[in-house]
């Protein structure tokens, strides 16, 4: 898997969290955040998981992939 930074946290260092991928080989994204715990997702199937991302993140991701 091959992955490409598109934006991330500046207040986090050079590590960490929260950030979105961008995977090279399917042009699929990849958010790496706070995990939420399921219970609070009304459709949530078995194995999936879910990460907080802060609004400025996401515009970063979307700037970055050249969607705006």
């Amino acid at each position: 898997m091959r992955l490409t930074l598109m934006a991330k946290d500046s207040g986090s260092g050079e590590v960490g969290c929260p950030s979105v991928h961008r995977e090279e080989d399917t042009g699929r994204l990849l958010f790496q955040g706070e995990g939420v715990d399921m219970a609070h997702l009304p459709n949530a199937l078995p194995g999936e998981q879910a990460v907080v991302l802060d609004e400025v993140i996401v515009r970063d991701a979307v700037r970055a992939l050249g969607w705006l």
